[in-house]
């Protein structure tokens, strides 16, 4: 007869608080003028922005190059 997941339990009580221990000390070792940030960004998120940086610097450039906005540059 096998074993639902929900029902094998361990009794966590004493890791977790080791675990917190844990977790106090790593934060206490952050200098107080330093700030840690960690950002996960998939791949694609990356491309797409990559992507509409380039296209927002060649709308730029090509509406800058416009007689129009020659004309009111000089």
């Amino acid at each position: 007869m096998r074993s639902s997941p929900k029902f094998l339990v361990a009794n966590r009580s004493e890791d977790s608080e080791g675990d917190a221990n844990l977790r106090l000390s790593r934060r206490d070792e952050v200098e107080f003028n330093e700030l840690e940030v960690r950002l996960k960004i998939s791949y694609k998120t990356l491309l797409l922005v990559f992507v509409l940086f380039d296209v927002f610097h060649r709308v730029v450039g090509e509406v800058a190059d416009t007689s129009f906005i020659q004309g009111l540059l000089h």
